[in-house]
């Protein structure tokens, strides 16, 4: 499928769009690693990119946004060289995850990774005007390729992680008595595992209020 025939049946004139970005994201808890894949179709200036990136500790929402968070991070000081001249700049997001696009549309309150959302924001408040369209998964051969993308880099930080069994203790310093009278304790989320302080009432990753 041509770039030219997949705006045609998205319905999405040449003057309608500035920037393309097609990624997707691989993860299954805060247990695990997780990865992410992007790719850029400038239409102003005429670049095209293909972003990689994993995390050891990630789910599949959070590695779903930071596709298109990075994606845009990456225009902006990269291409764009921090300047965006003649806004506004329109961007179309494109993506499987119903619940990644209806938080992006404000049709879904954002309670999730807020600090990705954020940044979202920021580059909105730039000049960016950001649409968000879902699609059916690997629909087409950029969603297809990212897909993969983002599955392989989840499985090549696999090898990378270090746990306490395999020697991250012994790479700390000895901790003293008065140090951890004042180490700080993390509980993990009920419902998504994510790190959270005693005193947090309400998970800072998916929302969630914690009783007690």
């Amino acid at each position: 499928m041509s770039l030219a025939k997949f705006l045609k049946d998205q319905e999405i004139p040449p003057n309608q769009w500035d920037l393309l970005l097609f990624g997707d994201g691989s993860g299954l808890s805060w247990k695990g690693p997780g990865g992410y894949c992007v790719f850029l179709v400038d239409g102003r200036m005429k670049e095209r990119a293909c972003l990689l990136g994993a995390r050891s500790h990630a789910t599949v929402n959070r590695m779903e946004l930071s596709a298109y968070v990075e994606g845009i991070s990456y225009h902006y000081y990269c291409i764009l060289g921090s300047s965006l001249s003649n806004p506004p700049y329109k961007v179309w997001v494109f993506s499987d995850s119903e619940y990644t696009v209806k938080c992006g549309s404000r049709d879904h309150s954002r309670k999730a990774n807020l600090d990705l959302w954020m940044v979202v924001d920021f580059f909105e408040s730039q000049g960016y005007k950001i649409r968000w369209r879902w699609l059916p998964r690997n629909s087409n051969p950029l969603h297809e390729r990212a897909d993969r993308l983002a599955g392989a880099s989840m499985k090549a930080i696999k090898p990378l992680i270090l746990d306490d069994n395999s020697g991250l203790l012994t790479l700390l310093p000895e901790t003293t008595v008065e140090q951890q009278q004042h180490k700080v304790k993390l509980i993990n989320c009920t419902k998504c595992e994510a790190p959270m302080l005693l005193n947090e009432r309400v998970c800072p990753q998916c929302g969630l209020s914690r009783k007690g």
